[in-house]
């Protein structure tokens, strides 16, 4: 379905979005106006995410509805996500000329509405009482996306310590990788802001490598390791991400690492053991593709693990974008054939 395959890339898959909604549209059994509408707003944080073009359409999809509609919540929402888009198409610089408009317009909207329009303010003004606003926002809407955002903004421009352990906080609960409206250096600086200030967990190992910037993953995985009071299991995902940066850097501390007596020592070998051999899938992937194999689902996966069923759906993606498999079973064949 394409919320599982939005979802993941937002729990940091990799994977192209084949949005299989937008194929099937024009067909007569294509979603009506009003459905069409209602899908794409519910799902527009996680669009924000598919690309440019895929976002672009979308919102220009759920604008015409809108002037169709005639409805003023209608249109301010979808005025908010034009404005997002363009945004993030100028990569948020300089302020967009219809923002001031917007707000004004969402001042006299309900409290949901109002988020995004906030969110956008915070991000081109790049102040604190903004971004701390529209998180406030967010939280009281029960917007998480928005929250996790305004949150990565604010760590990676100004990282407090209430910010970092909120934010540290809610990547651990929700899942969320990629921030909604957060290019990849502002998400690289906040998953670094994190763990300067000393935040240790695997959500911010994960946090940093969706960011897509080698040196800063280098740097979050590093802290991790080092800290011997940190969890074992954040050590042990730094140690993973190390394995996927191919970097000599990486190989070097792999490899002393390797030579120590412990729980990181045989991880950091089956890492460089799995990378002389070609295969880059973390110990949870393969366990995860195993019992999926065996015919589990996702959900009693995650209880077999104690893990929720969106991190084990996360898992599983990964592992198809790595094997190169169209689903599970595939996955699960070539992981046999592999003999990981």
């Amino acid at each position: 379905m394409d919320l599982e395959e939005l979802v993941a890339i937002a729990m940091g898959d990799e994977d192209r979005l084949d949005f299989r909604f937008l194929q099937d549209l024009p067909k007569a059994t294509g979603s009506s106006p009003l459905g069409t509408w209602q899908i794409l707003n519910h799902e527009m944080p996680f669009l924000s995410l598919a690309g440019q073009d895929v976002f672009r359409l979308c919102v220009e999809i759920t604008d015409r509805i809108s002037v169709r509609f005639g409805s003023p919540r209608a249109q301010v929402l979808a005025a908010s996500w034009r404005v997002a888009s363009e945004m993030a198409r100028d990569r948020y610089e300089p302020s967009h000329p219809e923002l001031p408009a917007l707000l004004a317009q969402a001042a006299q909207a309900g409290a949901g509405l109002r988020v995004l329009p906030q969110l956008l303010r915070g991000i081109a003004t790049r102040k604190a009482n903004d971004l701390a606003l529209a998180e406030a926002s967010a939280r009281r809407s029960g917007q998480v996306w928005a929250q996790i955002s305004a949150l990565t903004w604010t760590a990676a421009l100004n990282p407090t310590t209430r910010v970092v352990r909120w934010l540290s906080a809610l990547l651990e609960a929700t899942g969320w990788r990629r921030p909604s409206l957060v290019p990849a250096d502002i998400a690289a600086d906040a998953a670094l802001g994190m763990a300067s200030a000393g935040m240790r967990s695997a959500a911010i190992v994960e946090f940093a490598s969706a960011s897509g910037r080698p040196n800063v993953l280098l740097e979050v995985a590093m802290r991790h390791i080092e800290d011997t009071a940190a969890p074992l299991d954040a050590r042990i995902a730094a140690v993973e991400a190390l394995g996927t940066l191919g970097t000599a850097r990486a190989h070097e501390v792999l490899a002393r690492l390797g030579r120590r007596n412990d729980e990181l020592a045989r991880r950091a070998r089956l890492v460089g053991e799995r990378r002389r051999r070609g295969v880059v899938l973390s110990e949870r992937e393969v366990e995860v593709v195993r019992l999926a194999s065996e015919g589990l689902t996702n959900q009693l996966i995650a209880e077999r693990l104690s893990l929720s069923p969106h991190t084990i759906a996360r898992h599983l993606a990964n592992a198809r974008a790595k094997l190169g498999a169209a689903n599970r079973a595939e996955a699960a064949a070539k992981l046999e054939e592999m003999q990981v």
